[in-house]
């Protein structure tokens, strides 16, 4: 869990930019078209999506290595050094760039129930048509089977 810092300069960061929301009371983290683009890690860093050759260039630049959570490592993130925090204007950029590019990715279909939003209208039930009944075939009356042999030959007694 974040420390109440990282939360105050995260959010601090997140202000500069018009149009992005902080998100997850106990979790921080960002998201765009149902793409999350940043969060604090459970190391109490944080961590931005960026593309590919973005990736290249900070990692390049800062010295920086993958982001690995709950023993994955998260494709595409880049973990801010704890000095480019406090440099508001120079984070500022990368968080621009993430985003641009999380805005060029197709939308993810969201799974919650959108305020408002109709009930899919229920489905009417098709008419049944009557079906001709067949005929039933008579069977045949079960014939008794004669008794075995024993019995056959066994005298009552008297």
């Amino acid at each position: 869990m974040a420390s109440p810092e990282m939360i105050a300069l995260y959010e601090k960061l997140l202000a500069t930019h018009l149009g992005i929301e902080r998100k997850g009371a106990k979790n921080p983290y960002t998201s765009h078209n149902g793409h999350m683009f940043s969060f604090l890690t459970s190391r109490d860093s944080l961590a931005i999506r960026l593309d590919k050759p973005d990736v290249e260039a900070f990692r390049e630049k800062y010295k920086t290595g993958p982001v690995i959570e709950y023993n994955a490592t998260m494709r595409g993130y880049v973990e801010v050094p704890p000095g480019l925090l406090k440099k508001g204007a120079e984070l500022k950029q990368w968080l621009v760039k993430s985003w641009e590019y999380i805005g060029s990715l197709e939308p993810k279909p969201t799974t919650k129930k959108q305020a408002g939003a109709k009930k899919p209208a229920a489905k009417k039930k098709a008419a049944k048509k009557p079906v001709a009944k067949k005929p039933v075939a008579k069977k045949a009356p079960a014939r008794k089977k004669p008794a075995s042999k024993q019995q056959a030959t066994k005298k009552p007694s008297s």
